[in-house]
């Protein structure tokens, strides 16, 4: 289980961006001498060894990251194309600072369901909390669904 408490605390610090790590830290060191970093991305590893299965956490993982919607379909846009047959439209979200999944990955697959003709639209929050953006960014995201949903 301490190699799934490290993977979390490693894919912290991709959830967030430098400025804001920067920001929520700068070199803050805990009374007991600790870097504050190091006890936030400890207390990250802990909470995830409590809600998670290592060996389900492990499928979801692969799950995410084998993925592929054009696979067994003819590829992406010939997917696409299916669900635009049917009126689907798609808003794709973008997050300034996100390096788990960037904008220019989400700018992509929104030219690939135009391609598609499908009625897609790119949309961008910006904040300087990377990808857990989506999490904190409640202004910005209620405009962006309250658009999308009209």
């Amino acid at each position: 289980m301490e190699g799934l408490n490290l993977a979390r605390q490693l894919a912290m610090t991709t959830y967030r961006s430098e400025v804001d790590f920067e920001k929520r830290f700068a070199g803050r060191v805990e009374d007991e001498g600790t870097p504050a970093v190091v006890s936030y991305l400890a207390h990250q590893g802990q909470k995830l060894l409590e809600r998670f299965d290592g060996d389900t956490y492990r499928t979801l993982v692969r799950a995410m990251d084998t993925h592929d919607i054009g696979r067994g379909r003819g590829g992406e846009v010939a997917a696409l194309a299916r669900l635009s047959a049917y009126g689907t439209r798609l808003t794709g979200v973008g997050i300034e600072g996100d390096i788990l999944y960037g904008t220019n990955q989400v700018k992509t697959m929104v030219d690939a369901a135009r391609e598609a003709g499908m009625d897609a639209a790119y949309r961008e929050i910006l904040s300087t909390k990377g990808h857990d953006a989506f999490l904190v960014e409640w202004d910005q995201l209620i405009t962006i669904l309250a658009e999308a949903l009209k």
